[in-house]
C-alpha cells in the first residue's frame, strides 16, 4: 500500500523499484543491457565516435548541460513513464503497463483535484521542481572524476561502484532536510536497506579513515561535474564531447575521427 501510495504522489509506476534494483547492480557496467549503465551519461568515447557527423551534433544539442537538465525532467516523467509501449523491449529494467497506466491514471487525479482548488500552476511547479532535483543529483552522484565504469573484460562488483562510482556530495546544512541523507550516496548504494534518516549517523559513526575511498564532492566540484557529458574509456574519466573530438584518432587511418566522415 505504502509503495502505491508514494508512486502515486511522485508520479513513478508503482514498479520503479525494480528499476532502482538493476541500477544498484549495474551502475558503471558498460559490459551489459540489463539497464543503463549511467542515467545522465548515454556514451563512451568509441561508441560516440561511430556515430556519423550529424548525429553527434544532435546529441552535443540535446546533452548541452543546460538544455538537457531543463528538458530531461520532464522527459523522462512526462513522457517516458506514461508511453504505453517500451523504447527497448525485452530489458529487464521495463515497466509493466499496468503500472504506467495506473500512475498516469493518479497523476491526472492529482492534477484534476489541483485545478479544482486553483492550484494547479503550484503543483505542477511542484512537480518540476522535484524532478529537476532528482535528475541532477542522479547526475552528480555517480558522473565526475575518478569516476567507476568497467567494459569489456573488466570486474565490476557492487563494493567499489558503491565506494568509489558514488559520491559524496558537499549540502548545506539548512538543506539537508531535503535531501533526506541521500548526499551519502555510498553507503546507499551499498546497502540500500540502510533508510534515508540514518545514512548521515552511519557516515559520522564510522571508525577514522573508513570512508577512504569515497570521493567527497565540493561544490566546485560539483560544477565541474555538471558539465561532464561522455566517458573516456582511454583516460578513464568523464569528458566532454569536443575534448573527446579534438583529441580522438581513428585507430585505422591514424587521423582524427572527428574530420573523418
Amino acid at each position: 500500500m505504502c509503495l502505491h501510495f508514494s508512486a502515486c504522489l511522485c508520479g513513478t509506476p508503482t514498479d520503479w523499484n525494480v528499476g532502482h534494483q538493476l541500477h544498484h547492480a549495474n551502475v558503471g557496467n558498460t559490459n551489459q543491457d540489463d539497464y543503463d549503465w549511467a542515467e545522465t551519461v548515454f556514451h563512451t568515447a568509441a561508441g560516440y565516435m561511430r556515430l556519423p557527423k550529424w548525429k553527434r551534433t544532435l546529441w552535443k544539442v540535446a546533452r548541452f548541460p543546460p538544455t538537457f537538465f531543463l528538458m530531461a525532467p520532464a522527459l523522462t516523467w512526462y513522457v517516458k513513464m506514461r508511453l504505453p509501449f517500451e523504447l527497448r523491449p525485452g530489458r529487464k529494467g521495463n515497466y509493466r503497463f499496468i503500472d504506467k497506466a495506473s500512475s498516469t491514471a493518479a497523476m491526472f487525479c492529482r492534477y484534476y483535484i489541483a485545478s479544482c482548488f486553483q492550484i494547479m500552476p503550484l503543483a505542477i511547479a511542484g512537480d518540476y521542481f522535484g524532478m529537476a532535483v532528482g535528475v541532477l543529483l542522479f547526475h552528480l552522484q555517480h558522473v565526475y572524476n575518478p569516476g567507476y565504469v568497467r567494459g569489456k573484460d573488466e570486474k565490476w562488483n557492487l563494493r567499489d561502484a558503491s565506494m568509489i562510482g558514488s559520491s559524496v556530495l558537499t549540502i548545506p546544512e539548512c538543506l539537508k532536510w531535503l535531501t533526506f541523507g541521500i548526499e551519502y550516496h555510498h553507503i546507499h548504494h551499498f546497502r540500500t536497506r540502510i533508510p534515508g534518516y540514518k545514512l548521515r549517523a552511519c557516515f559520522d559513526g564510522a571508525p577514522s579513515g573508513f570512508w577512504a575511498d569515497a570521493t567527497l564532492l565540493t561544490p566546485a566540484d560539483m560544477w565541474d561535474a555538471i558539465w561532464m557529458t561522455i566517458y573516456d574509456e582511454r583516460s578513464c574519466s568523464f569528458s566532454t564531447f569536443s575534448e573527446v573530438e579534438e583529441a580522438w584518432v581513428d585507430p585505422a587511418g591514424g587521423k582524427p575521427a572527428a574530420k573523418v566522415e
